[in-house]
């Protein structure tokens, strides 16, 4: 597989108006602002031709520029496109306006777990498979229940006929957020980042932890000071 004719870049999207930790993206942990480990991970990626980082916040910008990340460059996020309201697909349409790539990898800062040949091997993957669309996740093997009009509900075994955890038919796979890689000409179509033949990256049991609340952002700060 040639990579430059993949043409795919990596794309982080950072906003500065996060509502359940303030300015979670440039919050520090373990000494690093959020968005460095994601970032640097894409910025030491081979396969990768160019990383852009999106954001709305001239702070921001300031901040990533004093990195000096490889091969990335730092792009304004329009207000309309950041407000609570705003998608991230709606920046991605902003961002494939004004940039040609035939792939993204739309890499999330708030799974600062990945590391960059988590980037590379899903991006082999991606090709090798010829899958339309990607997203990162965990394999589960774990008895899971919902409720349905307040009444609990098992949904991958019967509680009535309980079984080894090891022997669950169905294997559940959770979204970690790390990252989605798609096709600038399917996601403009489908107007969503997942569409046609979607493929699975497992990434480690670690990497469930998606940095949402304050509880979040602890046990990832304690599990990254023993990352190798």
């Amino acid at each position: 597989m040639e990579k430059k004719l993949n043409n795919i870049c990596g794309l982080i999207l950072l906003r500065s108006k996060s509502k359940s930790i303030k300015n979670k993206n440039i919050k520090l942990i373990n000494n690093k602002p959020l968005f460095y480990y994601s970032a640097k991970a894409a910025s030491q990626s081979k396969m990768l031709d160019k990383l852009f980082i999106m954001t709305d916040s001239k702070n921001y910008k300031n901040k990533i520029k004093n990195f000096n990340l490889n091969k990335t460059a730092v792009l304004d996020r329009r207000k309309k496109n950041a407000s609570d309201n705003a998608s991230s697909e709606d920046a991605i349409f902003e961002f494939l306006k004004k940039n040609d790539f035939k792939y993204v990898m739309l890499i999330q800062a708030t799974n600062p777990q990945i590391i960059y040949k988590d980037i590379d091997n899903a991006i082999k993957l991606f090709f090798d498979k010829k899958y339309d669309s990607m997203l990162s996740v965990v394999k589960m093997h774990k008895f899971f229940w919902t409720k349905l009009k307040d009444k609990p509900l098992s949904l991958n075994y019967n509680y009535k006929k309980r079984q080894l955890r090891q022997k669950i038919n169905k294997i559940t796979y959770v979204e970690n957020g790390a990252f989605y890689i798609f096709s600038k000409n399917g996601f403009i179509k489908n107007k969503n980042r997942l569409f046609g033949k979607i493929g699975f990256f497992e990434m480690s049991k670690k990497t469930i932890f998606e940095i949402d609340d304050n509880e979040d952002f602890n046990i990832v700060e304690n599990l990254l000071k023993f990352r190798a």
